[in-house]
């Protein structure tokens, strides 16, 4: 009997392409890398409610899985692929520069489901839930890249590292994984305490 209940995976590339659709409709016919799915398309902390996903580990497996070419969602890199299906081990975010296509297949097949099931293609998408609706935020570039260890141009305000394009606005929580604002001083998702940057580093670009 066909399995017909979302689980993680699937309601994550569900959320990918209604996201895309959206905000980023190049990224359906074009390459992109690995890192805008979690940093831009589909951070965790701004679609947690969409995707059902109460844990952030939860959420990085999913996101393993699609990276790692599971059920044909997206086609990647041969090699990232293989190290990502073959261990649990091994980190996505190693891969942040490679880049990955959404499958037109994978989409057509999604747009059926959906026209069976009488849901819309593309559900609206909360204001809290677009990553662009407002201007991003940034730092006053400091010392090395807590992800790489690249060092950051110093005095500069910057958004992504140079080196490895991670979002060095946030930083990971020590124990959950979970991505923080640099001034945060405790975890939303597992309460621990966290070592925080001074709150003047963190700039916006709204008013400017």
């Amino acid at each position: 009997m066909q399995k017909n209940i979302e689980d993680d995976l699937d309601r994550l590339f569900r959320r990918l392409v209604v996201n895309i659709r959206d905000e980023y409709p190049q990224y359906l016919t074009s390459p992109f890398p690995v890192a805008e799915v979690y940093q831009s398309v589909v951070p965790y902390r701004t679609n947690r409610n969409e995707l059902g996903i109460e844990m952030h580990e939860d959420y990085e497996l999913a996101l393993t899985r699609l990276l790692a070419g599971e059920r044909g969602y997206v086609v990647g890199d041969a090699a990232m692929q293989q190290a990502l299906s073959g261990s649990t081990k091994i980190s996505y975010r190693n891969y942040a520069a490679s880049v990955i296509e959404i499958s037109a297949e994978a989409v057509t097949r999604l747009d059926e489901i959906m026209r069976r099931s009488g849901r819309p293609i593309t559900p609206t998408v909360s204001a809290v839930a677009s990553p662009r609706a407002a201007a991003p935020p940034t730092i006053i570039a400091s010392g090395p890249c807590a992800f790489c260890g690249g060092a950051l141009p110093d005095g500069r305000r910057i958004t992504f590292c140079p080196y490895c394009g991670q979002n060095v606005t946030v930083k990971l929580c020590p124990a959950c994984s979970a991505e923080l604002e640099v001034d945060w001083s405790f975890c939303p998702v597992c309460g621990r305490e966290v070592e925080t940057q001074a709150a003047d580093l963190v700039e916006s670009d709204t008013e400017s």
